[in-house]
């Protein structure tokens, strides 16, 4: 009984097949005479391996009962954990799991997780998906682009509103506001609002006002509810700092105009001043008329009322009479 045998075959340019065959397994292989270009299959009673080698890179095929090894490698022997320096590629297969290391791995084709997921991706990671459940997600290492989602639970409210806050202003800081089809500009480096359409500027509550304020004066337009049930208009001033104040029953420091139209039957202007000037302009004399229906619906010069009056004066004798 013999317990080996081997044979080879070689020809001339030095290219060789053998196989060795021993009680233990049996080893076949084939080669050329460089040893760059090789192939060697190696069966034992609990293992089978498969080697090809070309140009200093190794592919093996190793099997061994409760696992199966497939990997690419720098050409010597295989590591028994599939790792270290001189793997390239390699799927590890054994009864606690499988192990598929490489420097690119591309799944193409639909793709199932169905346990834990656990990445140690430095740089990026692009995940196509309907649906991500993950307890923890650290922000610090995740840029996400185009989230679209109806519900995101597991932020704190108050940190998402501070990192909206603080985008929003990112965003709007020296920045220009602009419609879309440019019927409104707002300018917020030089303080401008521009109106290029028909406009209108809303309050819809009880006492507004456009204010400029400088020392104790404030002059104002004053938009207020009246005691008839409707608004009233007001443009004036106060001083020693009354503020916004139009009313009747405050400080009295109110010079200016209010003008009143709650209904049909209400409709009325009022003037206070502790002196009143009417002209044509800064420079120049002018008249005031007015037509009312006490006056027979015709129209009335002030001044001719007046000197009226003063010819009335006159005639009475009176020490306020004055030559107009």
């Amino acid at each position: 009984d013999l317990d080996s045998y081997q044979r080879r075959l070689q020809d001339a340019e030095g290219n060789y097949s053998s196989l060795t065959h021993t009680v233990r397994g049996l080893q076949s292989d084939v080669g050329d005479p460089t040893g760059k270009i090789q192939s060697r299959f190696t069966q034992l009673q609990n293992q089978i391996d498969q080697r090809v080698t070309r140009d200093g890179v190794m592919s093996i095929i190793n099997q061994s009962g409760d696992s199966i090894k497939l990997a690419i490698q720098k050409a010597g022997g295989i590591n028994a954990k599939m790792s270290g320096s001189e793997i390239i590629s390699a799927i590890n297969l054994n009864a606690y799991g499988a192990v598929i290391a490489g420097k690119n791995i591309a799944l193409d084709g639909n793709t199932t997780v169905n346990g834990t997921f656990t990445t140690k991706i430095a740089e990026a990671i692009k995940i196509r998906a309907d649906q991500i459940i993950a307890g923890t997600i650290d922000a610090a290492k995740v840029r996400v682009i185009n989230l679209n989602a109806s519900s995101i639970v597991g932020l704190d409210a108050d940190f998402i509103k501070a990192r909206i806050g603080y985008a929003i202003v990112d965003m709007l800081e020296g920045k220009v506001i602009r419609a879309r089809n440019g019927a409104m500009l707002i300018d917020l480096n030089n303080a401008g609002i521009d109106f290029n359409s028909n406009a209108t500027v809303n309050f819809n509550s009880g006492n507004n006002a456009l204010v400029r304020k400088r020392g104790g004066g404030t002059a104002f337009v004053h938009f207020a509810d009246d005691t008839h049930g409707g608004v009233y208009a007001c443009i004036g001033a106060t001083s020693n700092y009354s503020g916004v104040d139009s009313s009747p029953n405050g400080t009295g420091r109110f010079a200016g105009m209010r003008i009143f139209r709650a209904s049909d039957s209400i409709d009325q202007v009022e003037l206070y001043a502790d002196d009143m000037t009417f002209r044509h302009s800064f420079t120049e004399n002018g008249s005031l008329s007015w037509t009312h229906r006490d006056y027979k619906n015709q129209d009335w010069n002030l001044f001719d009322i007046l000197r009226t009056f003063n010819e009335g004066l006159k005639n009475l004798g009176q020490s306020y009479y004055r030559t107009l």
